[in-house]
């Protein structure tokens, strides 16, 4: 985004160029061997030129009017520099946005692995508990197995919040 801008900002420049009074310069030199030859009517050799020739030039040209093609052109391309600056703004909010969005879905992904911890935790004291009662008389062994399947559900929940929570 930052390229198409500064590509777009270059066509303003480049725009802006052609409206501007353009200034070039020559020089040119020539050598003669021999100076040429020309014959009149009566034979008579004469002889032309010289030695050494030289030439310079110096030359300005500017657009007076172009039917409104350089204004065209200058306000196309101001018009596509902002467009540039706007893709730029946006390309660095987007960025700014997924940033944001990464970190806080890994401070969710964290705090849903300390969650799944505890109830598995939880699920294991309880279990304890239940079993306790068990061997005491006051707890049924459907209520132990009960337990040992919640304990069993909640570890594959806890390596799947580890497992997000590391990626």
């Amino acid at each position: 985004a930052r390229e198409t801008r500064d590509m777009y900002k270059a066509r303003v420049s480049e725009y802006y160029g052609s409206a501007y009074p353009q200034l070039s310069a020559g020089a040119h030199y020539t050598r003669n061997m021999k100076k040429s030859v020309s014959f009149t009517g009566n034979n008579t050799k004469v002889e032309i030129g010289l030695d050494n020739s030289y030439a310079g030039s110096l030359d300005l040209n500017q657009v007076l009017w172009s039917g409104g093609k350089v204004h065209a052109g200058i306000k196309m391309a101001r018009l596509y520099s902002d467009a540039g600056e706007e893709q730029l703004k946006k390309a660095k909010n987007d960025v700014t946005k997924s940033v944001k969005q990464m970190y806080f879905s890994v401070l969710l992904s964290r705090s849903m692995a300390d969650i799944q911890k505890e109830t598995l935790d939880l699920a294991r004291q309880h279990l304890d508990t239940i079993s306790a009662q068990y061997r005491q008389g006051l707890s049924s062994d459907l209520a132990v197995s009960r337990q040992k399947l919640e304990v069993s559900n909640s570890e594959p929940a806890l390596t799947q919040a580890r497992n997000l929570y590391e990626v």
